[in-house]
């Protein structure tokens, strides 16, 4: 929100969000859909050669990226944003989340609970159309 000094304290401009509702709704659909839970036998000791997987940190960062655009929407409509994405996006900035990332990649409770907060976020979106 920007406040304009020229306006009583009390009142708020709030912005539009980033990213419309399609563009936000794809990229929903992109880390649902494009990205395997599935890993291949290659990849488990090698590298993903191009393939798009949910154990790679990229695709926590674009959930995270996602889910922000989410928020913003929310807010902009002036609804509360479930506490399911405040507390996921809490969960990916945690220190453990950081430290278990780095050294083995995201979990399978991991890609659940984004899986989660994501169908929950396009059902949102959704409703707003």
């Amino acid at each position: 929100f920007i406040k304009n000094k020229f306006m009583d304290s009390r009142e708020i401009i709030k912005e539009e969000p980033t990213f419309d509702l399609d563009e936000t709704l794809e990229q929903i659909r992109h880390a649902l859909e494009d990205y395997s839970e599935i890993i291949p036998p290659e990849v488990i000791h090698g590298m993903p050669d191009g393939k798009l997987l949910k154990i790679q940190i990229n695709w926590i960062q674009l959930v995270v990226m996602a889910l922000c655009h989410v928020r913003e929407h929310i807010e902009f409509r002036g609804g509360i944003v479930p506490v399911e994405i405040s507390d996921f996006l809490a969960y990916v900035k945690s220190e453990s989340f950081r430290r278990q990332a780095r050294d083995t990649g995201n979990t399978d409770g991991d890609v659940r609970r984004a899986n989660t907060v994501l169908e929950l976020s396009k059902k949102i979106l959704s409703d707003f159309k």
